[in-house]
C-alpha cells in the first residue's frame, strides 16, 4: 500500500496531468483510503477478539461493552408509565413491574403507549 501511495504522490507532482488523469487519481486515492480503513478496522477487530479471549470475556459481551454489538442498539420506547414518566419500556424482554401494575389498576395497553 505504501508503494501505491508513493506512486500517487509522484503523479501529483506531474504538472502535465489531464482532467481525466486527476479523475483516475482521485479514484485510486479513494480506493487506497478504503483499503487502509478496512485493514485498520480488521486489526482492531482482531485486538478485541484477542482481548476477550485473554480475559475470558464472551465475544458478544465484549462487543456490547465496547458499544459495537447489536445489543447496544436502542429500541424505540413503545410504552411510558403515565404516573412516572421515567418508567419506559420498548416492549422487548421481560415485562416491567410498573407495566403489569398499571394493567391491574385498570389502564389499557393503549393508555400506556408512547405518544408520538
Amino acid at each position: 500500500m505504501t508503494d501505491e501511495i508513493a506512486e500517487i504522490e509522484k503523479m501529483l507532482l506531474n504538472e502535465n496531468l489531464s482532467a481525466n488523469d486527476y479523475k483516475n487519481l482521485s479514484k485510486r486515492l479513494e480506493e487506497t483510503r478504503q483499503a487502509k480503513i478496512k485493514t485498520a478496522l480488521k486489526n482492531m477487530g482482531e485486538d478485541i477478539i484477542k482481548y476477550c479471549e485473554d480475559n475470558d470475556i464472551p465475544l458478544k459481551m465484549g462487543l456490547r461493552i465496547a458499544g459495537l454489538g447489536e445489543g447496544m442498539r436502542k429500541a424505540p420506547i413503545k410504552f411510558r408509565d403515565p404516573l412516572d414518566s421515567s418508567n419506559v419500556w420498548a416492549g422487548r424482554g421481560r415485562t416491567p413491574l410498573w407495566y403489569k401494575a398499571r394493567l391491574k389498576e385498570g389502564y389499557k395497553e393503549e393508555d400506556l403507549k408512547e405518544k408520538d
